[in-house]
């Protein structure tokens, strides 16, 4: 005699195991695809941030700006953005300005702890545009 033996799968159980392959196949074949922000046009990005570890509240980024002979770029705008690494939250603007030839610096004021992308959006003197990211990890509580 044969025995015949079935199993018994809960309701809805093929459209989770398809929805779980279907995941995992946009993880696999779309983490490889992505595409970088910077676009430093031609610009050396050099920053440095004024805490040792950045805290809640207004935290002071220094930029050097040089071209790529390392010649001091006098006379852009400076625009700074940041946003916490997790989506949903409210970003930061600020503005950096010149203090001395190709050296800017302005401020964000970081509102939650943890981790943090900056954005520097420039204008140079002549129309030209370039832009920058770096991440400021472990912002800490006040």
């Amino acid at each position: 005699m044969k025995r015949r033996f079935s199993r018994c799968y809960p309701p809805g159980f093929a459209l989770r195991e398809a929805a779980f392959v279907l995941s995992l196949c946009v993880v696999i074949f779309g983490s490889g695809c992505h595409r970088s922000n910077a676009n430093t046009g031609g610009v050396a990005f050099i920053h440095e941030i004024s805490f040792e570890r950045p805290k809640v509240g207004r935290n002071t980024i220094t930029f050097r700006l040089n071209d790529m002979s390392g010649q001091p770029i006098t006379g852009a705008r400076m625009q700074l953005e940041g946003n916490m690494t997790h989506p949903g939250m409210s970003p930061a603007f600020g503005e950096a300005t010149e203090i001395s030839p190709g050296r800017y610096q302005g401020w964000l004021e970081l509102s939650m702890a943890g981790d943090w992308m900056v954005r520097a959006q420039v204008t140079l003197a002549n129309g030209v545009k370039a832009q920058d990211q770096f991440e400021i990890k472990g912002v800490l509580p006040n």
